[in-house]
């Protein structure tokens, strides 16, 4: 079997050489394969020259032609390349023509969050890959006619070298079917992503803080389900993710949304792997909880804390603490009215936990989950 060979290029048109520039640098130590582009118009030759690209990322308004164009000339002659519009300007029309011409996968709004650009990237040059390796292995195991009994029997009764390409063919199987659970989970990622974007499309058009805070919640819930199949896909037995890892991830992802560098996070506790069906509803708990105390643990406090600890629990089970040092209540008490811990409430319910919450030198959220539903 011919290895599958991974590709690293990345692309950004944008007329702004400054930007190109600063993009550049950047990605520098990502592992990447770095192109730029400033004039859109020559899109066709620079695909000709160094495409197929795992990633274009293009500006959506510049001169001689707009980045839905771009990225349609892209689609048009690489569709498995990942499409990401950048803009810095909010316009539904455009939002439209992006997603149904153009099949973009995201949004990045100018001016970007470096942190969260890279990890795009990074998940971006890894779904192409992805998909690029199914459709290898698929068209290699198409070369051969042999049925699956066959190639066991193969593999049992040839000769060597007939038992040594049997195996392979067989491995490549298995590999093939590996590689179509990750791409579903990748695609429910990715559609999660879309709406994520679209939504933070339509915040910045809101000037009022008190109307766009609802905006950026939902995106953060939409985010913390997409973030368990991005660990899914990310996985090795498919099944189940280390959901202690997830949660590192779900604090740093808050706190670069909330950037407050006097406010610490960590977590803590042992290495417990979940399903997704019990990792999607945790998963939302914890983005409330988190969340709240970075929105209101800390208000006139110079400093803080906020530290997650997992737990496997009696008969199985797991226990999920979520405490901050703050200076007064980080959120209203469960039971209390408002859309994240009315979710919240509903959530604990539907995975069969109790909730506990304790002010004391701040406030201290306990989850305790009886039954034996973690591995």
């Amino acid at each position: 079997m011919e290895p599958y060979k991974r590709n690293t290029r990345v692309l950004y048109v944008d007329d702004e050489q400054a930007l190109l520039t600063v993009f550049g640098l950047l990605l520098r130590k990502e592992g990447v394969e770095i192109h730029t582009l400033q004039d859109p118009t020559q899109i066709g030759s620079m695909l000709d020259e160094h495409g197929p690209f795992a990633i274009v990322l293009s500006d959506q308004r510049m001169p001689g032609m707009d980045g839905v164009k771009v990225l349609e000339a892209v689609a048009h002659r690489h569709p498995s390349t990942v499409r990401v519009m950048v803009t810095g300007f909010v316009d539904h029309a455009d939002t439209t023509r992006a997603i149904n011409v153009a099949g973009i996968a995201s949004y990045i709004a100018k001016p970007w969050n470096d942190a969260l650009l890279r990890i795009l990237i990074q998940e971006s040059v890894d779904r192409y890959n992805l998909t690029e390796e199914k459709a290898h292995v698929a068209h290699q195991l198409a070369s051969s006619q042999e049925s699956l009994a066959a190639l066991l029997a193969q593999a049992t009764n040839g000769d060597i070298h007939e038992r040594r390409d049997a195996v392979e063919l067989v491995a490549s199987l298995v590999r093939e079917k590996e590689l179509m659970l990750k791409e579903i989970h990748h695609r429910v990622k990715n559609n999660l992503q879309i709406i994520s974007s679209v939504l933070n499309m339509q915040a910045m058009n809101i000037t009022s803080i008190a109307v766009r805070a609802p905006f950026v919640r939902a995106t953060g819930r939409i985010r913390s389900m997409a973030m368990v199949h991005e660990a899914l896909y990310r996985s090795d037995d498919l099944g189940s993710i280390n959901f202690t890892r997830y949660l590192e991830n779900l604090a740093s992802e808050i706190s670069s949304i909330f950037n407050m560098e006097s406010v610490s996070w960590s977590v803590t506790g042992e290495r417990l792997a979940l399903g997704i069906d019990l990792a999607v509803p945790l998963g939302m708990i914890a983005h409330e909880l988190i969340t709240n105390a970075f929105m209101h643990a800390f208000k006139g406090s110079a400093k803080g804390t906020v530290t997650v600890t997992l737990l496997r629990g009696d008969a199985g089970g797991l226990t999920l603490c979520i405490h901050d040092n703050g200076c007064g209540r980080s959120s209203v008490k469960p039971a209390a009215s408002g859309i994240g811990l009315t979710l919240v409430t509903a959530l604990v319910e539907d995975v069969g936990a109790t909730l506990s919450c304790v002010e004391d030198a701040g406030t201290h959220y306990r989850l305790d989950l009886p039954t034996a539903m973690t591995n």
